[in-house]
């Protein structure tokens, strides 16, 4: 069977254009961000990476976010997930900017736990979404509450939005992926086949099953090191699939974590990330650092902050000076990009018209 989404590799050769203009050493424009629209969340995941983010009360002001939305669009990013580091519907403006990102052509994603969804906003969401991507990794009420830290009808009230998005995109014959991201930690490895078995149930269109990301000094304290162990369960959540529905084991990241085989971080002028409190800066685990703020979006608008020199004084510093085998955590956002960009400037292999 044809693989309908790729989620354990990158996806840059299909954006050799712009490739092409990096390697010549032109500016170029993300093709992807990552961001925020809050650093506040309705629930506390045992495995968030939030913690070390410093999650608060910030949210991204609607016109600010709006005028964001703009200016990546006219520089020519193509895509924004709304992700980041917080609850993207703690944010008010979360429908408003949905609207503005799709009138402007960008495709448009979002991760959330669900739980605040409002039933009258989803069918004009769901047509504006390319995805949308359920956080939960417990498939009963008592085992969610464990993970998710919060009352148990809490599961019931994320289950019921799942479903009634899965039955609005049948009834208008949406284009939209719903889907749905277990984030593996020991606490839950127990749910991994009851949550493969109820993504099938609910009718979405794919489960993922991710490793944890824990930052250099391992302050979530997760024994990262335990993940082979899964490896049986992991292969049979794996045969749940069928041909609506895929378990996708992120396979590369969970039996690797921590190995990178690359030296610089080069990826960031292709995938940048932003704060729910509007810092630009190259990724989530440097949301907290001090020395790598490129800008805010909340302050400047997202043109001045990428043609200003900051920006990219933060792009040259990672790609020459910074040592991601010290300085940077595990399951790295831009890993993928990372390693193919790595090997195509210095692995280069003998006899290269030979192929």
């Amino acid at each position: 069977m044809k693989p309908k989404l790729l989620l354990d590799s990158h996806k840059l050769l299909w954006h050799l254009d712009r490739l092409k203009d990096w390697l010549d050493g032109k500016r170029i424009a993300p093709i992807h961000i990552d961001m925020g629209l809050s650093k506040d969340c309705n629930l506390r995941c045992l495995y968030c990476y939030g913690k070390v983010q410093k999650l608060d009360k910030s949210v991204i002001p609607r016109e600010p976010l709006l005028n964001f939305l703009r200016d990546a669009a006219e520089i020519g990013v193509k895509s924004v997930a709304m992700i980041g580091d917080g609850e993207p519907l703690m944010n008010p403006a979360v429908y408003d900017a949905v609207d503005c990102g799709y009138d402007c052509g960008l495709d448009l994603s979002m991760g959330t736990n669900g739980i605040l969804l409002k039933d009258d906003k989803l069918p004009k969401l769901l047509k504006k979404l390319v995805y949308l991507r359920f956080n939960i990794s417990a498939a009963a009420p008592q085992a969610y509450s464990k993970i998710h830290l919060c009352p148990e009808r809490m599961f019931n009230i994320a289950i019921e939005k799942i479903r009634k998005c899965v039955e609005i995109k049948k009834k208008l014959s949406l284009k939209i992926t719903i889907g749905m991201q277990m984030v593996l930690i020991p606490e839950c490895a127990d749910q991994i086949i009851p949550l493969s078995k109820l993504g099938a149930e609910l009718g979405v269109d794919y489960l993922v099953i991710k490793h944890c990301s824990d930052s250099e000094d391992r302050e979530l304290n997760i024994p990262l090191e335990q993940y082979p162990k899964y490896e049986r369960d992991l292969k049979e959540a794996e045969q749940y699939s069928n041909d609506n529905y895929q378990v996708i084991v992120k396979w590369r990241k969970i039996m690797a974590l921590g190995k990178k085989k690359y030296d610089r971080c080069l990826g960031i002028p292709f995938l940048l990330q932003i704060s729910g409190n509007g810092d630009v800066k190259p990724c989530g685990f440097l949301f907290p650092k001090k020395g790598y703020l490129m800008g805010n979006i909340i302050k400047q608008s997202f043109k001045e902050i990428f043609y200003g020199e900051e920006y990219w004084n933060v792009i040259k510093h990672l790609a020459t000076d910074f040592d991601v085998h010290t300085q940077c955590g595990t399951a790295c956002r831009q890993d993928y990009i990372n390693e193919f960009l790595w090997n195509l400037l210095y692995n280069k292999p003998d006899h290269i018209n030979f192929i």
